[in-house]
């Protein structure tokens, strides 16, 4: 589960827990520890991989975090991204033409890879 950290990755990951998924949750910010920790007291069993999907390191990373937890991987839901919330046409343009790159190249490069490196992740959840 990429982007569990709040909202509805957090929400996502609680609804796989609650149907008995074991989980590996992923966001870039800090707020990933408080998550692992709230699934973990509602008895999820959890593993948490800190990583920027906006990059192929991060990517890497969480391919690695996968590959460490020695199960297949039987369903995936792709999150990742920052909501900015509100009118796009009442700030800066640039401000929200940055925001929206980046999340764009969140839920570009994740997939991505996962399609072309990893079918198997991708299969799991089709």
């Amino acid at each position: 589960m990429t982007g569990a950290s709040s909202g509805i990755g957090f929400e996502l990951a609680r609804q796989f827990a609650e149907h008995g998924y074991d989980l590996l949750i992923n966001a870039e910010d800090a707020g990933l520890t408080d998550a692992a920790e709230r699934l973990r007291a509602d008895g999820a069993s959890v593993q948490t991989v800190q990583a920027d999907l906006t990059s192929y390191e991060g990517v890497e990373q969480l391919y690695a975090g996968i590959s460490a937890t020695g199960q297949p991987v039987s369903a995936a839901a792709l999150n990742a991204g920052v909501g900015q919330g509100g009118r796009s046409w009442t700030s800066s343009w640039p401000t929200n033409w940055r925001s929206s790159r980046s999340t764009s190249r969140r839920r570009c490069t994740w997939p991505s890879a996962c399609s072309g490196t990893w079918p198997p992740v991708t299969r799991a959840g089709c």
